[in-house]
This record gives structure tokens, C-alpha cells and sequence, in this order.
């Protein structure tokens, strides 16, 4: 499956990573299911307090069309 970033996805994402001290793996997941366009949303593993989760940001979605 092809992924299309525009280059202000690529700072989003970078300006996230920095904002969350991390540089570690991260996940893109990439919805199609509109019909339309792509929802992308990136999905960061993170340890607050001993507690494990994962972070969610939608990087463009439909107000991005």
C-alpha cells in the first residue's frame, strides 16, 4: 500500500516526536474507508508513571482535502 505524505505531514509528525521527547519506532495508520481521501493518524508508544499506552494523532483527516 502506497502512503502520500505532504511535506507539512512530515513536520507535523517531527514537531509530535519533539513534543513528546521521544525518537523511538512509531505506527501510521492510514483509513481509506471514506471513499474520498485518506485518513493518516500515527500512533506513539508511550510509559508515563509505569503505566503503558499509546499516543494518537490524527496528522491529516478530512479538513485536510
Amino acid at each position: 500500500m502506497k502512503v502520500h505524505l505532504h511535506s507539512e505531514d512530515i513536520d507535523r509528525i517531527k514537531a509530535l516526536m519533539e513534543s513528546l521527547d521521544y525518537d523511538g519506532n512509531f505506527e501510521l495508520e492510514v483509513d481509506n474507508s471514506s471513499g474520498v481521501g485518506s485518513v493518516v493518524k500515527v500512533h506513539v508508544p508511550q510509559m508515563i508513571n509505569c503505566l503503558e499506552g499509546t499516543f494518537t494523532f490524527t496528522i491529516s483527516s478530512v479538513e485536510n482535502w
